[in-house]
């Protein structure tokens, strides 16, 4: 005789944690097969005959052990800590500056935690703070100057964590180094998260000014002027102590082996050719910005690889780009930003000359 055990009916059907039912996915704007200059993006969008080289080298000679065995982080780390002046325990190798934000933010925020961030911000920090039950506020920062005091004035007994985005994504715009050096001395009890993905590409990289700062923990990315996307390689910089923290966060094995080779190879290369790219992009965001100002539109100051501006028809625009074959990044879901286009400079004369007379085209209306 076969004995039958049937389960249990569950008292209840599977269900995710509230910070999770609640939480907002990250939307990838889906690739269309007719965008072939996908200026959306603020990755580099065209790859330098130098880059490319360089990239084919160091992939040619890729060692097998970076597959065969569990990657080490130690390498990359010390060649960073190096270039910053610090020592190792420092620095902290992520699986892209993604990583770094959700690490730092997770070592320190939890349920009855609050961190502070400015509105527009980069999309993750928020989602990052609420995925581990704390609580966000955002103090509107579109445009003009930093609300250093509005950021001071929003501390509560609560705040633990004051994120920062420094050239800001989306607008673009940069927060003053004092600013920065004054909300971290203010508050010597909250974290100060100082995201610097796009420094690169400001008139001042600020990042050596605040490292003797105790509670100010510096995220930075190859993906953007490194051109290294793909790789998902980013890092922090911190108090030895704090970095600590968000190394137990996480397992040991986040970034992958080849990952680790190809950044390690590629920086020990230098940025001679980086700097270069930077020049370029630089020079298109001035034109760029001069550009739609001449023909009504609204650019906004910025110091990262992109303009966001606004149009009387954002919508019109951008579809008008897309029928060329030209993405750019829409923001329909930020009631601030409906009527905004953020434009990436790629860095490259062919490919900002086709931008520059399509948005003649799209901005004309004797064209």
């Amino acid at each position: 005789m076969v004995m039958r055990f049937d389960s249990p009916a569950p008292a209840s059907p599977l269900q995710p944690r509230p910070a999770v039912a609640e939480g907002k996915r990250y939307a990838i704007p889906p690739k269309q097969d007719f965008i072939d200059l996908p200026l959306g993006n603020t990755e580099r969008v065209v790859i330098s005959q130098a880059e490319k080289e360089i990239f084919e080298e160091i992939v040619s000679q890729l060692d097998v052990s970076a597959i065969a065995q569990y990657p080490k982080l130690s390498g990359l780390q010390k060649l960073l800590a190096e270039r910053l002046g610090v020592m190792p325990e420092r620095v902290l190798v992520t699986a892209g500056a993604d990583e770094a934000l959700e690490r730092a933010i997770g070592s320190v925020l939890g349920s009855g935690r609050e961190l502070i961030a400015t509105s527009p911000t980069f999309e993750m920090i928020p989602i990052y703070a609420r995925l581990t039950g704390g609580s966000v506020q955002q103090v509107p920062w579109l445009e003009g100057a930093f609300p250093a005091d509005g950021v001071l004035d929003a501390v509560t007994d609560d705040t633990t964590v004051i994120s920062v985005v420094t050239p800001s994504n989306p607008t673009g715009a940069v927060v003053p180094l004092a600013d920065l050096q004054r909300i971290a001395l203010a508050v010597p009890h909250i974290l100060l998260l100082v995201d610097l993905a796009y420094v690169e590409f400001a008139d001042v990289d600020i990042t050596a000014n605040l490292l003797d700062l105790a509670n100010v923990v510096i995220v930075r990315s190859l993906s953007k002027a490194w051109g290294m996307p793909g790789v998902r390689v980013g890092y922090a910089v911190g108090d030895a102590e704090v970095i600590s923290w968000m190394s137990r966060t996480s397992g040991p094995y986040s970034v992958s082996g080849p990952s680790l080779a190809i950044a390690e190879a590629r920086v020990r290369r230098g940025d001679e050719s980086v700097r270069e790219y930077v020049r370029r992009v630089r020079a298109e965001r001035k034109n760029l910005a001069a550009l739609i100002a001449e023909f009504g539109g609204m650019p906004m100051p910025s110091q990262a690889n992109f303009v966001l501006a606004r149009f009387e028809n954002a919508a019109g625009v951008s579809d008008d780009l897309a029928a060329r074959g030209i993405g750019t990044r829409r923001f329909p879901d930020n009631p601030d930003l409906k009527d905004a286009l953020r434009i990436t400079c790629p860095g490259d004369e062919h490919a900002f000359g086709r931008l520059t007379n399509a948005l003649r085209a799209a901005l004309d209306p004797k064209a």
